[in-house]
Protein backbone atom coordinates (compact mmCIF):
# COMPACT_ATOMS: atom_id res chain seq x y z
CA UNK A 1 0.00 0.00 0.00
CA UNK A 2 2.47 2.14 0.63
CA UNK A 3 4.74 2.00 -2.56
CA UNK A 4 1.17 2.48 -3.94
CA UNK A 5 0.40 5.83 -2.11
CA UNK A 6 4.40 6.44 -3.14
CA UNK A 7 3.82 6.00 -6.60
CA UNK A 8 0.25 7.77 -6.36
CA UNK A 9 1.70 11.48 -4.69
CA UNK A 10 4.64 11.37 -6.55
CA UNK A 11 1.78 12.12 -9.55
CA UNK A 12 0.11 14.13 -7.89
CA UNK A 13 2.61 16.56 -7.11
CA UNK A 14 3.01 17.19 -10.57
CA UNK A 15 -0.50 18.71 -10.87
CA UNK A 16 -0.52 20.75 -7.79
CA UNK A 17 1.93 23.46 -6.90
CA UNK A 18 4.84 23.09 -4.27
CA UNK A 19 3.55 24.93 -1.69
CA UNK A 20 -0.15 23.04 -1.74
CA UNK A 21 1.48 19.82 -1.79
CA UNK A 22 3.95 20.29 0.79
CA UNK A 23 1.19 22.22 2.57
CA UNK A 24 -2.12 19.24 2.42
CA UNK A 25 -0.45 16.34 0.66
CA UNK A 26 3.03 15.28 2.28
CA UNK A 27 1.08 15.11 5.84
CA UNK A 28 -1.55 12.99 4.37
CA UNK A 29 -1.00 9.24 4.28
CA UNK A 30 -3.12 5.78 4.05
CA UNK A 31 -4.89 4.18 6.23
CA UNK A 32 -6.50 1.59 4.70
CA UNK A 33 -7.56 0.35 1.39
CA UNK A 34 -10.52 -2.35 1.43
CA UNK A 35 -13.59 -3.01 -1.54
CA UNK A 36 -12.10 -0.53 -3.63
CA UNK A 37 -12.24 2.80 -1.24
CA UNK A 38 -8.79 4.32 -0.10
CA UNK A 39 -9.31 6.03 3.37
CA UNK A 40 -6.32 8.78 4.24
CA UNK A 41 -5.07 9.51 7.47
CA UNK A 42 -4.81 13.23 7.57
CA UNK A 43 -3.32 16.17 10.43
CA UNK A 44 -6.69 17.82 10.70
CA UNK A 45 -10.36 18.34 9.18
CA UNK A 46 -8.83 21.40 7.30
CA UNK A 47 -6.53 19.44 5.37
CA UNK A 48 -9.63 16.68 4.84
CA UNK A 49 -11.49 19.24 3.09
CA UNK A 50 -8.88 20.54 1.45
CA UNK A 51 -7.92 17.00 -0.05
CA UNK A 52 -11.53 15.87 -0.58
CA UNK A 53 -12.50 19.13 -2.50
CA UNK A 54 -9.19 20.06 -4.43
CA UNK A 55 -8.01 16.06 -5.08
CA UNK A 56 -10.54 13.44 -4.76
CA UNK A 57 -11.06 13.32 -8.63
CA UNK A 58 -7.56 13.47 -9.19
CA UNK A 59 -7.08 10.42 -6.91
CA UNK A 60 -9.43 8.58 -8.16
CA UNK A 61 -7.98 8.73 -11.78
CA UNK A 62 -4.34 7.91 -11.12
CA UNK A 63 -5.25 4.85 -8.56
CA UNK A 64 -7.35 3.66 -11.32
CA UNK A 65 -4.17 4.00 -13.60
CA UNK A 66 -2.33 2.55 -11.41
CA UNK A 67 -4.54 -0.63 -10.36
CA UNK A 68 -4.85 -1.43 -13.76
Amino acid sequence: MHELWKTVTSKLQVKLSTPAYKTFVSSTKPYSFEDGVLTLSVPSEFVRFWVKDRCEAVLQEIFQQELQ
